[in-house]
């Protein structure tokens, strides 16, 4: 006769859970708090995996792991200098054109504000007929700070961060193996030995393919958004083109923050307000290209993933550690994918990453699974 099992233990399940839910919530707290250690940390580590490629290239020809890795750093080193110097000319000229954008702005927009003041005297009326007092009632005054003048100032503070970030890549790149080698040595068991090592593997190839056809495909719709633009007649197009391939790294909010910035700008440069929307217009059309077209089409069905998982990973990762964040929210949920597919017990969590479409090419393997278990059936006696 078996005991019947205790209260702890009818209870034990919905503990586990709660255990789980408050970890969870510590975690979260650690990251946010720890965010100037552990973000520089997560980019030189997502560096790495992306230039990874290159550097076992130079090995298969002979160069040495470390002046390998020596070479790529300071070549990405080079081309991160460049355009930021690049960039530093139109960044500041935007800057300092800001007072005459914002007063072309108003100019612009002096119907629309002729058109909202007469909506707000037929309110008041309307309350004054209702019996109601307006004159109590708080006025909302829209005066944020310069967004371009704080812009500067956070792109200064995380000089450091990027510099953690680009030696930590190095040390990883010169010491792939070592690095690897450590992480193996943790796991307990031999199976799980195994499974780690896989796991390191299909990260690396996963997230260097993501990082380096996503930065080619930002790069291509940059100098695509330039290009229009540098026809339409804007200013400053290569800055243009240069934020429409940043921004782009953020799925499906960054073409409507660049869009909404864009033409605004327009707005004050261009004479008309038809003019003027056909700049936005341009954006967002060269963005819906790339994201329903190219991208697919390069990137293939393997790494697609749940529109609704990657649009919660950007809110919360910008949440977190704010721009940085947001653009490393996708190549982190990558990661938790390829670790999802290769544990069993994180495979619900792996379902619910994947996009419909492999979904729908998983059903018919597990369906044949199914059949191959269940066998031939019997044969009927004589």
């Amino acid at each position: 006769m078996s005991a019947e099992p205790t209260p702890f233990e009818i209870h034990l399940p919905k503990i586990r859970k709660l255990l789980f839910g408050i970890f969870l919530i510590l975690v979260a707290q650690v990251i946010y708090f720890a965010q100037d250690v552990i973000m520089p940390l997560m980019l030189g580590i997502l560096v790495a995996f992306t230039l990874s490629p290159l550097v076992r290239l130079g090995r298969r020809i002979g160069i040495p792991e470390w002046f390998s890795a020596l070479l790529v750093m300071t070549g990405f080193g080079m081309l991160v200098a460049l355009l930021l110097y690049s960039l530093s000319g139109p960044f500041t000229d935007l800057v300092n054109s800001a007072p005459q954008i914002k007063a072309s702005l108003t100019e612009k927009l002096s119907s629309l504000q002729t058109h909202l003041q007469s909506l707000q005297r037929v309110s008041e009326e309307a309350a004054e007929v209702t019996g109601q007092s307006a004159n109590g009632q708080e006025k909302v005054v829209v005066d944020g700070p310069p967004v371009f003048t704080g812009l500067a100032s956070s792109v200064a503070g995380t000089v450091g961060q990027i510099a953690i970030a680009m030696f930590l890549s190095l040390f990883i790149l010169s010491n792939g193996k070592l690095f690897y080698e450590g992480i193996v040595k943790m796991a307990p068991t031999l199976t799980d030995k195994k499974i780690a090592v896989r796991i390191l593997y299909d990260v690396e190839k996963v997230v260097s393919r993501y990082l380096l056809t996503i930065t080619m495909i930002n790069i291509g719709l940059g100098i695509a958004v330039g290009v229009s633009l540098w026809f339409y007649g804007m200013s400053n197009p290569f800055l243009w083109g240069t934020i429409a391939a940043l921004l782009n790294f953020l799925p499906y909010i960054g073409a409507v923050i660049g869009a909404f910035a864009i033409g605004l700008t327009a707005i004050a440069e261009f004479p008309t307000l038809g003019m003027a929307f056909g700049v936005p217009l341009i954006y967002y059309a060269m963005t819906a290209i790339e994201g329903n077209i190219v991208t697919p089409l390069l990137l293939g069905r393997r790494l697609e993933m749940n529109v609704v998982a990657v649009f919660v990973s950007v809110v919360i990762w910008g949440w977190m550690w704010g721009f940085a964040g947001a653009l490393m929210a996708v190549p982190i949920l990558v990661i938790l994918k390829v670790m999802s597919d290769n544990i069993e017990s994180m495979s619900s969590f792996g379902n619910f990453l994947a996009s419909p479409a492999q979904d729908e090419e998983r059903a018919p393997t597990e369906d044949a699974k199914e059949k191959d278990d269940v066998g031939p059936p019997p044969k009927k006696a004589a």
